[in-house]
């Protein structure tokens, strides 16, 4: 068991890139892989919304591009941590139009889209939001299915709480972006 243990501290960005496809999700963690369960039908439905929505007004406005799908992110700029996102947002100032990364970034986008699952721990949710705003997220979005809310995330600020009644706006990051939380959970 020992030495299972030092192999997976030995792993990096390389390392879960090269994984075969098995339909597993990992995330890597200062080395080790942990591995993600699948998301529901209700995440993924929800993953679809909120990128929708985002490339909806990104085509009036286009300003960056939206991601989608668990993208991953080398959060602490190292080899040995790959955080994976379910949705973003990148404006072309921080990676200008036309080019892109190869394999796993290291540029932070500006917007982290997050749908938390019944699994996920309370503790769990709460580090990744950090290590997002620590990496350079400008405002990371749970979105909390059963209770229909999102809790928006900005460096220096406090949490914001919205429920389906409430509207999103982009702020600075996204002008003009706007949605009613209710949208999220439309079919």
């Amino acid at each position: 068991m020992a030495e299972m243990d030092a192999i997976k501290k030995q792993l990096n960005a390389d390392d879960l890139m090269s994984l075969p496809d098995n339909g597993k999700r990992y995330e890597l963690i200062e080395g080790e892989l942990v591995e993600m369960s699948p998301t529901s039908n209700e995440h993924g439905f929800i993953e679809l919304n909120v990128a929708y929505l985002i490339r909806t007004y990104l085509k009036q406005n286009p300003t960056g591009r939206a991601g989608v799908g668990e993208v991953g992110f080398r959060t602490r700029k190292d080899d040995k941590t790959v955080r994976a996102a379910d949705a973003y947002f990148i404006s072309y100032e921080r990676l200008p139009k036309g080019s892109s990364t190869q394999g796993f970034s290291d540029i932070a986008p500006e917007v982290v889209i997050e749908v938390i699952s019944p699994s996920d721990r309370t503790g769990d949710i709460a580090d990744k939001t950090q290590e997002w705003l620590d990496f350079g997220v400008l405002m990371v979005w749970n979105i909390y299915p059963r209770q229909k809310s999102i809790h928006i995330f900005q460096p220096d600020q406090k949490p914001l709480v919205l429920f389906e009644d409430d509207r999103v706006d982009g702020g600075k990051i996204l002008p003009d972006f706007s949605m009613k939380v209710s949208e999220l959970f439309e079919d």
